[in-house]
């Protein structure tokens, strides 16, 4: 039993410490290139150890969002995550028509302004 203890107590200390690092790494606001690319590396290390550690379990949404979009998202604006909402995607959902017009302008207007700065 011990024995069983002490390999569970190792596999969990190891991912979780290789999670720790990419958590430091992209909860930050503004980053610079050589924080995006020893994100990018920590991510890299985690998913590998993950996938090594634990075959048989799967990949959970925000692991995919961690492996396939953090990078690209702190790439894109230059800063992580940190300022992002855990729920901002339930913000998209209206209660009333009149709210999701209004909804739809502002994003609309929030698009315009993001394109505007991308070409200049």
């Amino acid at each position: 039993m011990a024995e069983r203890v002490t390999t569970v107590t190792a596999k969990f200390q190891k991912i979780l410490k290789l999670f720790g690092r990419c958590h430091r790494c992209y909860n930050s606001s503004a980053v610079t290139d050589a924080e995006v690319n020893n994100t990018s590396e920590a991510i890299k290390e985690f998913m590998a150890n993950y996938r090594l550690l634990f075959p048989d379990a799967s990949v959970t949404p925000k692991m995919h969002l961690l492996e396939e979009h953090t990078v690209d998202w702190m790439r894109r604006w230059h800063t992580g995550c940190g300022l992002m909402g855990e729920h901002a995607g339930c913000r998209i959902y209206p209660c009333t028509p009149e709210e999701a017009g209004r909804k739809k302008w502002r994003f609309q207007q929030a698009t315009k302004a993001v394109l505007c700065r991308e070409r200049t």
